[in-house]
């Protein structure tokens, strides 16, 4: 995942900065928050518009008609770029209930 080499990367550098002093925080929340960031960006266009189209949190999860509804990408279209968001990123969960999947922002 590219996540993860952000992460590492960032993690690395902001702990150099903190033995010396030039860093006073948290490096590993910045680097989620970073990461997640870069992550978001790099994704294509139609994905980041279904990413953009979910909610936060468990609780406002939203199913493939819903976000067919709202950005008109057919829904075997949308289930497949979420499953490529999976494979690529850890961006959005996923609540299975039976056969049907509802979708969120983590």
């Amino acid at each position: 995942m590219i996540e993860n080499k952000v992460y590492a990367a960032i993690i690395l550098r902001l702990e150099e900065l903190e033995h010396k002093g030039a860093y006073n925080g948290n490096a590993h929340h910045l680097a989620q928050d970073l990461a997640k960031m870069v992550s978001i960006e790099l994704l294509s266009k139609q994905q980041r518009f279904i990413y953009d189209n979910l909610d936060d949190g468990r609780f406002c999860a939203v199913d493939a008609k819903y976000l067919d509804y709202a950005t008109g990408l057919g829904t075997k279209n949308i289930s497949s770029q979420i499953q490529q968001i999976q494979k690529k990123t850890n961006l959005i969960g996923i609540i299975k209930n039976g056969k049907n999947f509802k979708y969120y922002k983590l």
